[in-house]
């Protein structure tokens, strides 16, 4: 038997609702299962009556549901306060006497699509009646972490849904130790810099390069070598204008029907109130005549006399 407790509350309505229950009788004799939900002991659905079989399948069922999503939201919970998902380490041996570790983390997706159509009706050819296309679409976003020995170190940052190339990063890292000529050696995304160069008129700072830098100490002169591959994209587009004068006759009863216009700014002004009857009546003025000019540019090849300049 299980119980639910419901609450409602409102300005004319103050109701706890507590005695919602899911009752479960056994009946012995018929070894069966009736369920059916009650409030304040009053049934207020259909009762279901099912085998002793089926309620064991119920209920294993919703047994494995409820440890499903306790086990899930635990490893969701656990991945949250983690940050990322545990580590897979590929490759852990001791090579050559230096430990050789390499560890992987991300997701990789792979989604196919299978297309077909039917072009019975619009085939080009004698056999082009069907197509079959088949699409193959891969993420990946994933981090290498790997160290060989004390000294060198890599790290590999992919991801293809950035927008830029350069966004994504590989590294190899060594670093000597105090002795040694070469304090530093990196390979792959390295940046370059350079302290005093403000007082040279020269850029400090320039990140995002791909090369190889090495740093090396000789006594007590630093010495900094960098050796960068910068990478460029180069097209070329031609455009052929097809612009083309196509003349457009409109005759006289082609008129845009419902469209007026105005003579000049003086009746625009006093067009409004209108009358009872609706209309536009201006006392006093009354035009007779309408004088309508056509601006014509002439060309240096048809010089006309009769054409003058006009203002309508």
């Amino acid at each position: 038997m299980a119980d639910s407790s419901l609450a409602a509350t409102g300005p004319l309505l103050s109701v706890s609702i507590n005695k919602l229950q899911t009752i479960v009788e056994m009946d012995p004799e018929t070894m069966t299962f009736t369920v059916y939900d009650a409030f304040d002991g009053m049934p207020v659905a259909i009762p279901r009556v099912i085998s002793i079989k089926d309620y064991i399948d119920l209920q294993m069922r919703d047994r494995t549901r409820r440890a499903f999503l306790k086990e899930a939201t635990r490893s969701l919970q656990a991945q949250d306060q983690g940050g990322s998902a545990t580590s897979l380490e590929l490759i852990g041996a001791d090579i050559a006497g230096q430990r050789v570790s390499l560890r992987v983390r991300g997701d990789i997706n792979i989604n196919g699509s299978l297309t077909k159509n039917n072009q019975s009706q619009t085939a080009t050819t004698a056999n082009q009646y069907e197509s079959t296309n088949f699409q193959i679409k891969q993420t990946q976003a994933f981090k290498i972490e790997g160290k060989v020995g004390d000294r060198v170190s890599i790290n590999v940052d992919q991801d293809s849904e950035r927008d830029f190339d350069f966004e994504n990063s590989l590294q190899i890292h060594y670093t000597g130790t105090e002795d040694e000529i070469v304090q530093a050696v990196e390979a792959g995304n390295i940046s370059l810099n350079l302290p005093g160069a403000n007082l040279i008129a020269a850029l400090p700072n320039s990140n995002g390069l791909f090369g190889l830098k090495a740093v090396m100490k000789v006594g007590a002169l630093d010495v900094t070598t960098i050796a960068s591959l910068e990478k460029g994209k180069q097209e070329k587009r031609s455009f052929t204008g097809a612009e083309a004068n196509q003349a457009q006759t409109i005759k006289d009863f082609s008129r845009v029907h419902n469209k007026y216009f105005f003579i000049n700014n003086f009746y625009r002004r006093k067009f409004y109130p209108l009358n009872t009857a609706g209309l536009h009546v201006l006392p006093g003025r009354k035009i007779t005549d309408i004088e309508v000019y056509k601006s014509i540019l002439p060309s240096s090849q048809t010089e006309n006399s009769e054409i003058y300049w006009g203002y309508a």
